[in-house]
């Protein structure tokens, strides 16, 4: 997935260390070439910045399954 495609209330699931996480988009900022993306999931909330055009390996679900974030 790529990281400009992205919008706030997408969720994506990676796998990290053999378990699946699931990731909730809160917020996508735009800065110069970059995207700023606010990240929750179970693990707690992150911010990170990307170049718009890097890949996020994952899959992307464009609505939500559950209230609640793995």
């Amino acid at each position: 997935m790529i990281i400009r495609d992205l919008k706030a209330g997408d969720y994506f699931t990676q796998e990290i260390h053999g378990e699946q996480i699931q990731f909730k988009v809160l917020a996508v900022e735009p800065i110069g070439r970059q995207v700023q993306v606010e990240l929750e999931s179970r693990l707690g909330r992150a911010t990170a910045r990307y170049m718009s055009y890097a890949y996020l390996p994952g899959t992307r679900t464009r609505s939500a399954r559950s209230n609640s974030v793995n």
